[in-house]
């Protein structure tokens, strides 16, 4: 039985709820790997991924930026000012664009293996409480 959704209205429906979904975890981390976003949208391919973040980037939401370190590269997509502008809730919202010149080694380390515990817990805790509570983070 195949999942894809047929409806042009409903595949364009989908689309947004995830570039909103990864806007709204930007608009609070700045950065990210591809790792992080394909636990976070559920996905088990990364080519999906890749065309969503291209298309977001085209849009001027999010940019990508590779570090090279001396363990290797590592590809990291941040948030832009566009992107910032996307899904304001609150005029006195406050966040801050990727700035790639900001980002070490050490700081990248520990912001993505806290991104990856943060995402691991709210989907334990969605598959505990599926309808019981709204955990907010």
């Amino acid at each position: 039985m195949s999942q894809l959704i047929t409806s042009r209205a409903e595949r364009y429906q989908r689309n947004q709820e995830k570039m909103t979904a990864i806007i709204l975890f930007l608009k609070q981390e700045s950065y990210t790997s591809i790792e992080i976003l394909r636990l976070l949208l559920g996905y088990k391919e990364n080519g999906p991924l890749y065309r969503l973040l291209r298309k977001m980037t085209e849009l001027g939401y999010i940019k990508k930026h590779i570090f090279e370190f001396q363990t290797g590269k590592i590809s990291i997509w941040g948030i832009t000012d566009s992107g910032l502008t996307q899904n304001i809730r609150d005029k006195s919202e406050n966040f801050r664009t990727f700035k790639p010149n900001k980002v070490t080694a050490e700081s990248l380390e520990r912001k993505l293996v806290r991104q990856k515990k943060q995402i691991s817990l709210k989907k334990n805790v969605q598959t505990v409480l599926p309808n019981k509570a709204k955990v907010t983070t």
